[in-house]
């Protein structure tokens, strides 16, 4: 499946390409909203089961999108450096489904600069709860990242991108009566992080800080002043698949 490219907000006229202010990127299994002037990715969603789990191998590169104008992303796939993570916001292990699917999920495009203790170890964690809990019940995932602070941007130079100073990610599901239920994380783009579940948040929170333009997050009013219990979401006796 080759990128989808959907313009949502009324196109702008540039020299170098026709853009929208917000791109829809459509890949196999999840999708962006886009920024092309700004060169982000500003939210993502995708929803797991089981059924589209499996045991693709992850890509040892990082690559720009093909089917992308090259002007809306970054200008290298090289790593960050300065204590930075080339961070997936899509989950990589989470696209395993085809070996297409986690080809696509190593694209640029869905990748930012993010702390990398936060990567590796607090991030990760939520994303091998969403990886035990789609074994149980089908997990509907929504993120994001919030731009407030110029003074981390390091690697405009470098990759012509902005350090997210903020990144957001709310889990949707079941219980196993059939009750739904909802967890969601609030994360400082920082060193020294500690617990996730230090940064459970609602998503009414989440949304009291977003500055995207983007609308608020697509979930039932009733659940978004719940401060979700990470002891409903387990992360151990569970495949969690290699990230």
């Amino acid at each position: 499946m080759q990128t989808l490219v959907l313009f949502t907000i009324l196109a702008i006229a540039s020299p170098l390409v026709t853009r929208s202010a917000i791109d829809k990127l459509v890949y196999d299994g999840y999708s962006l909203d886009y920024s092309c002037s700004q060169v982000t990715a500003n939210r993502w969603t995708y929803t797991l089961d089981q059924n589209n789990k499996g045991s693709a191998s992850r890509p040892n590169e990082y690559f720009i999108d093909p089917n992308y104008p090259e002007e809306c992303q970054q200008t290298s796939t090289d790593s960050y450096g300065e204590g930075y993570d080339r961070g997936h916001l899509v989950a990589s292990n989470h696209m395993d489904a085809t070996e297409h699917s986690r080809y696509q999920a190593n694209f640029m495009t869905n990748i930012l600069p993010q702390e990398s203790r936060f990567n590796k170890v607090v991030w990760r964690t939520t994303e091998v709860m969403t990886e035990c809990y789609r074994q149980i019940k089908p997990v509907t995932v929504y993120g994001g990242v919030i731009y407030n602070d110029e003074s981390n941007d390091y690697f405009l130079a470098s990759h012509n991108v902005r350090t997210p100073d903020l990144w957001w990610k709310v889990l949707v599901s079941k219980d196993s009566s059939g009750k739904d239920q909802v967890i969601s994380w609030l994360f400082p783009n920082i060193a020294g992080l500690k617990e996730a579940s230090n940064y459970i948040t609602t998503v009414a929170e989440i949304e009291r800080q977003l500055n995207d333009g983007l609308g608020l997050i697509p979930i039932k009013s009733t659940l978004k002043k719940v401060k979700g219990d990470v002891t409903k979401w387990p992360t151990k006796n569970c495949d969690s698949g290699s990230f």
